[in-house]
Parts: C-alpha cells; structure tokens; sequence
C-alpha cells in the first residue's frame, strides 16, 4: 500500500496557478499508477483582493478541499489552516506548495519515491528553475547566522567584501546546481516542500505563526535539524517556480516588505541569543548608505527588448549568473558553453521588468571573465504554464 499524500497550497491572488498546480498533481498523481484515495488536496484561499470565484470553484470540481478565509491570515497560519483537515499516519506524507509552481513529468512520484528511502528525513525538496526551458536555476538558500548578517551589512559599504560574500555563494550554489543525486543540504526552498508527518511532529508542528511571510520557512528548518532529521534536495526531481507571483513585486506593493520586516524580527528574536543580536544592531546602527562605485565594471547593453547577446572572451564552459543588484547577494544560474550566449525566449518572459546584473564565471577556474547590465522594459508572464510547455530534456547541470 503507498503512502498518503496531503498536498496544501495558500492562495493569494494566483488562481489561475493554483488551479494549473492541482490538475497537474491529479495527472502526476494517477500516471504514477497511485490509488485516487490516497491522494487529497487541501486549499486555503487568504482573502485574495481580486475576485477568485470561477477559480475557486473548479478547484472545488476537481476535489480539492478549499476554504475562504474572511482576512489575510498569513502564509504560514494559511498553510496550518490547510493541513490542519487532513488526515495520514506517521508514515505519510504532506506536501507544501507555493501556487506559483509547476511540476515537470514524473516529479510528484520521485520526490516520493527518494522520500520513502530516507528514514530520517525531515524534508525533501526539488530542483527548481525559473523558466520551463530549464535555463535559470534557483539561488540555494542557507541558514542565517549573525556573523552572515552582519557581513551582509558591511558588504553594502566594502565592494571587496561584497564580492568576496557573492564568490562564497557562488561556490555553495555549485555544489547544488551540479548535484545529480540526492544531496543533504542546510536548508530548502520554502516553495516546495515534502514531509513526513512524524518529521513535522517531531519538529512541533508545520509552520510558526509569527511570522507573516517568509522565515516561516526557515524557522522549520531550524527546528527538523536540531530533531535531528535531515534536509535533502533530490535534483531529478525538477520544478518551475514562477517566483513571487503572489508578493506584489512587479505592482509595487508594499505589504509583502512589511510582512518581511516583521518575520525577520521574530526570527532573530527566536533563533539569536542576546550577544548575537546586539553584534547585529550595532553593525546596522553604524551602516551608511551603499556604496556607488563598483569593484567590477559592467558593459552597459541598455533597454532590452529581446534576450541580449552576451559575448565572452574566449570559447569555453560558463557559469552565467543573473542577479538584480550588482554585488550578486543572490543570484539564479545557467550553464552554458561557446564564446557567446543569448537566453531561451521562454526564459525571457518570465523575468520581471527592471535592471538585471550577469556575469560570467569560467568554470575551470570559478572566476568572473565577464559582467553585463541591462534593462528589462516589458512585463514578465503571468498566464501560467500549459502541460505541452513542461516538457522536453532534463535536467541541466554543469
């Protein structure tokens, strides 16, 4: 008998995505030959400001269970209100999921299948690109620590520094970038997210309340390591996440940022003793305004209708990375190789508009050969992905 599947979503105002997300979980669901039982779809709509009717209800045809809430409760009292109906045994399974995902053929059942075989998971998450053409891998993440976030503030003043942080992200982000196995990583994508119930009981529960939106995340994480169980990334199990789709950042919203504030505040009040959280007011007390001028310089391509041309200077294999601040705090990648390169038009659509930084890193030596800027004027995508779109090569690793 396989294991129970209780998948959550939280809508925001992306009912379009939530919808192409749970009919393609049925369709993964049943080409992997797993009974309909025991599979149930749990979602919590948090006060969505546009009108989600028609959405809602063919959420409701296809069997997935939806709640309306009266106000915004939050992402992480959202996805406790979503899980908190459904029903599994230690041995099952639940699922976390970001409405602004999409599931690329067979993923469903290999996150499943690698989960099954780790006795002490505590979560499991997959390879995640920003486009359907698999071109742009997601940034990791890694936990925070106060010596991280003070460096982080000086970084905004000392370009030396600020690079020297980008590099050492650079090579954190390889290691998972070119994985082909399942890996143990310090901490996941909050997007998508495959637990054990007994690893979330063991852990205390799903997610914190106290935080609004984001950090809700890595507050879980926090607690499954120190339970003693184990975070792994399985790369061949590959999503798109069509990245805040929800937040508001293309219209210019401020609540998403507020939210952000307060979950980083409780989180350091939570995760940060006394020492440590003064070290941290002290170096944002003394922090001036970032630099202007920047270690390395970029060549200018301006307004960018098309994907621009990018030319290094030699033929070889590259990392290329695309960040939207020029010290490349975080930064999502390609692997490439020639003596130039222009991205997927697929990829292109699903940037945001506004002014991107790249770089070229020689992956023989892990050092920048080469860096552009420039504007991105048109909108990104918001139709979300059909079935015939996620399909083709696997996955692209250096």
């Amino acid at each position: 008998m396989g294991a129970r599947l209780s998948a959550l979503i939280v809508n925001y105002d992306t009912g379009a995505y939530a919808l192409a997300l749970a009919r393609s979980l049925l369709e993964q669901w049943r080409a992997a030959g797993r009974a309909p039982r025991d599979l149930e779809i749990s979602l919590v709509d948090n006060a969505s400001p546009t009108d989600q009717t028609r959405e809602l209800a063919a959420l409701e045809v296809l069997g997935v269970r939806v709640e309306r809430a009266k106000s915004n409760l939050g992402y992480a009292a959202g996805m406790n209100r979503a899980m908190a109906p459904t029903r599994g045994a230690d041995s099952d399974f639940v699922l976390v999921l970001n409405p602004d995902l999409a599931l690329f053929p067979g993923a469903l059942d290999r996150m499943l299948q690698t989960a099954s075989a780790r006795p002490r998971l505590g979560a499991l998450g997959p390879r995640a690109f920003m486009d359907p053409a698999r071109t742009w891998s997601m940034p990791p993440n890694r936990l925070p620590t106060a010596e991280d976030e003070c460096l982080r503030v000086f970084a905004a003043q000392d370009p030396a520094l600020a690079r020297r942080l980008s590099d050492e992200r650079t090579r954190h982000a390889l290691r998972e970038w070119t994985a082909s196995e399942p890996i143990a990583v310090e901490m996941l994508s909050g997007a998508c997210l495959l637990l054990p119930r007994a690893a979330i009981a063991a852990a205390g529960g799903l997610f914190d309340e106290r935080y609004p939106l984001y950090f809700e995340d890595t507050d879980l994480f926090q607690r499954l390591t120190r339970a003693g169980l184990e975070l792994a990334l399985d790369p061949r199990a590959e999503i798109v996440h069509h990245w805040a789709r929800s937040s508001g950042i293309e219209r210019a919203d401020p609540e998403p940022a507020r939210r952000c504030a307060v979950s980083r505040a409780a989180y350091l009040a939570r995760w940060f003793d006394e020492r440590e959280r003064a070290m941290l007011a002290l170096a944002e007390g003394r922090a001036r305004p970032p630099a202007v001028e920047l270690e390395a310089p970029f060549r200018e391509l301006g307004a960018c209708v098309d994907p621009p041309l990018l030319e290094f200077p030699r033929a070889g294999r590259w990392l290329i990375e695309l960040a939207m601040l020029p010290t490349f705090p975080l930064a999502a990648g390609a692997f490439v190789e020639g003596s130039c390169w222009r991205m997927d038009e697929r990829a292109w659509e699903w940037l945001y508009r506004g002014r991107y930084f790249a770089r070229a890193v020689e992956l023989a030596e892990t050092s920048e050969a080469a860096a552009w800027t420039f504007d991105k004027p048109s909108t990104a995508r918001t139709a979300p992905l059909a079935p015939t779109e996620l399909v083709g090569e696997g996955s692209r690793s250096g």
